[in-house]
């Protein structure tokens, strides 16, 4: 490139000697003139070229820059570690416009220049986009952008939808291929030390991300973490439903406000939204809700994203990793995959009610109108398995399904979808499942039993709940209870 030409004539002592003297003087913003081609020190860069006759260069300190820092630099300049380019410039040089990422909270989100840049005469170039380490390719936009999402401080089972042009964080795995061909990805670090330096942390055990247990009891939704004899926390009164999923918590009031909290079982609550019949909490941070009005809203984020409407005329609003089903007031059971505005596809009609489960593979659940339990997996146009007639409720956690027969027997089988069943419960009201991924679970984990739950809701209001292999004991977890909670994913 014309300014990156090296100059004829270079004088070296003076050269080292001015380098010198800024390895002593480096701070943040200190600028030096210098020869046209000379090495640029590590953490600096160019930030301009001089119209003297040796079109000398200034160059900068960026060393030391804070989170999110923005400098303008010309085409060409070195890009220092944890920078980025986050723009090119219209003027006639083409000039770039740099960011500092190696920092900040997990999963801020950032929009950066693509792999197309520009020559000095304008001409299209393609290179190698430098993505902070801890950071992942979240989207790519129709114009040329990427959108990148740091995933330095997650949380042993955060789950996030990614790019193939991604390069893994350390200690992440792709747990499922989407149809759209993004991977669904999960932290398999045991503390916060996912990537880089950056990160605010998170939970340093997986306690909370899988051993949590909720209960209605008289209006009061109390939930325990930790095993099964573990002590309740009372979260809150005049409840009409519950639903839990990582460190979040979400209910129903009888007033019907949406109610979530995230983090520790004292943590504070945020109000998400008034006149709902249904609220419910995934992995991948999503939260739905189900208005009055039959329409399902769906946000993705902070609890004080913004919501999108997903669908009207709705009775079931359900979410689980990157999926969203709804069941319509025509009984058809709807399900799309991947962003909040992806498109819908039709999976079943004559439906009773629908389930989806994330991981290992993802899983698709219907009870249909002549009661059969039907689930398929792996793709939305995968075929369905009809798995038992006669059924009441059928419910899917990880590659475990439940059913509760008309005769009131809970019977759950694991494996492969023709696996056989296994009868747990008789005189059963409702059957819950929880099991996350064993693959990211370390065998040495002494807590590995407790991804692997059932729950029954007997007749005479008894809720108990065992963890393990399907033959294992059975624990009376709480008395008077009208329903019981397994965290989702």
């Amino acid at each position: 490139m014309n300014r990156l030409k090296v100059a004829a004539a270079v004088v070296c002592g003076a050269l080292l000697s001015l380098f010198s003297a800024a390895s002593v003087l480096a701070n943040f913003g200190n600028k030096l003139q210098v020869a046209n081609g000379s090495p640029v020190p590590t953490g600096w860069v160019i930030t301009s070229v001089l119209a003297n006759s040796a079109h000398d260069w200034i160059i900068e300190d960026v060393n030391g820059a804070a989170y999110r820092t923005a400098v303008q630099v010309i085409n060409g300049s070195p890009l220092p570690s944890g920078w980025v380019i986050s723009s090119i410039l219209g003027n006639g040089s083409h000039d770039w416009i740099i960011k500092y990422l190696d920092g900040g909270n997990f999963r801020d989100t950032e929009q950066i220049n693509g792999p197309k840049i520009y020559a000095l005469d304008g001409t299209p170039q393609t290179i190698s986009v430098q993505v902070p380490t801890g950071w992942v390719v979240s989207s790519v936009l129709a114009t040329g952008p990427w959108i990148i999402k740091n995933l330095n401080g997650g949380y042993y089972g955060a789950t996030e939808t990614v790019s193939t042009f991604s390069t893994l964080p350390s200690g992440w795995v792709v747990t499922s291929v989407l149809v759209n061909g993004q991977w669904v990805i999960t932290d398999t670090n045991p503390s916060s030390s996912s990537g880089g330096s950056g990160g605010s942390g998170g939970s340093s055990a997986p306690t909370a991300m899988f051993t949590r247990i909720g209960v209605l009891s008289g209006g009061h939704f109390l939930v325990k973490e930790g095993p099964l004899n573990a002590g309740w926390d009372d979260e809150y009164s005049n409840v009409r439903s519950g639903s839990l999923s990582g460190t979040r918590i979400a209910i129903v009031t009888s007033d019907n406000h949406c109610l979530v909290k995230e983090g520790a079982l004292n943590a504070g609550w945020v109000d998400e939204y008034s006149g709902v019949s249904q609220c419910s909490v995934s992995s991948n941070n999503r939260i739905a809700v189900l208005t009055a009005d039959g329409h399902c809203l769906v946000k993705e984020g902070a609890l004080n994203a913004s919501w999108v409407d997903e669908y009207s005329g709705v009775t079931q609003c359900l979410i689980s990793g990157t999926r969203i089903g709804v069941l319509t007031g025509d009984r058809h059971f709807l399900v799309k995959e991947g962003a909040l505005n992806a498109s819908w596809t039709d999976q079943y009609a004559n439906v009773l009610s629908g389930a989806l489960a994330a991981v290992p593979s993802p899983r698709i659940a219907v009870l249909t109108a002549d009661n059969h339990c039907l689930v398929k997996e792996g793709t939305l146009y995968a075929g369905w398995d009809d798995e038992y007639s006669g059924v009441t409720q059928c419910v899917i956690a990880g590659n475990r399904i439940g059913v509760l027969t008309q005769s009131s027997d809970f019977l759950v089988k694991e494996g492969a979808l023709n696996a056989g069943w296994v009868t747990e419960y008789s005189g059963v009201k409702q059957g819950s499942l929880t099991e996350y991924l064993d693959a990211i679970v370390p065998s040495s984990d002494p807590l590995l039993s407790h991804y692997h739950r059932v729950g029954v809701l007997l007749s005479n209001g008894h809720y108990y709940v065992k963890e393990g292999a399907l033959n294992a004991g059975w624990v009376d977890e709480y008395s008077n209870v009208t329903l019981g909670v397994m965290p989702q994913y």
